[in-house]
């Protein structure tokens, strides 16, 4: 619960950094003297908004695909299907072959 309730707190920081590197970008803006065309801003709020709202998704993904790995590690086998190494060895690389694809 504790892991769950951290990602989605992680995706809620997400989204505000990406409100805070739309609000702050850079214009640009063309001189009526010369004509040259010249920025608003140098760009480095955005650019760290945006890679601090990056690897706050990627925690939380990673956070997420922990909690379910540690659920199915944790939950109760049902007498019907058993498990053994071989099945859960294969479950472990298609969950980590997901994961990398996602990316």
């Amino acid at each position: 619960m504790v892991l769950m309730s951290f990602s989605i707190l992680l995706g809620l920081l997400c989204f505000v950094l990406c409100l805070i590197a739309e609000a702050t970008r850079s214009q640009m803006v063309r001189e009526v003297n010369d004509g040259e065309c010249r920025y608003s801003g140098n760009g480095k709020t955005p650019l760290i908004c945006a890679a601090a709202a990056f690897l706050s998704l990627a925690v939380a993904m990673v956070m997420q695909h922990t909690h379910l790995l540690l659920a199915l590690a944790k939950s109760d086998q049902d007498p019907a299907i058993t498990w053994d190494n071989q099945h859960l060895n294969t479950l472990t690389w298609q969950a980590a072959f997901f994961f990398i694809t996602t990316w």
